[in-house]
């Protein structure tokens, strides 16, 4: 529905953690299998205004 959106980040040391991060990830709030809030938002539409559940997650894949 939103197509695929592709963009480069940067992977960093975590000097507290002494793990590694993505900044853009956190900054935009999106993790590893979490869902984008824009996406969240149209699922949530298509869910409400369309003749199914499985239709909504139909058109959503």
């Amino acid at each position: 529905m939103l197509g695929d959106v592709e963009y480069c980040r940067r992977y960093y040391f975590d000097r507290k953690t002494a793990g590694y991060v993505y900044l853009l990830d956190e900054a935009l709030g999106v993790g590893r299998g979490r869902v984008g809030p824009g996406l969240a938002v149209v699922a949530a539409i298509q869910a409400v205004i369309g003749p199914s559940y499985r239709a909504a997650r139909d058109a959503l894949k």
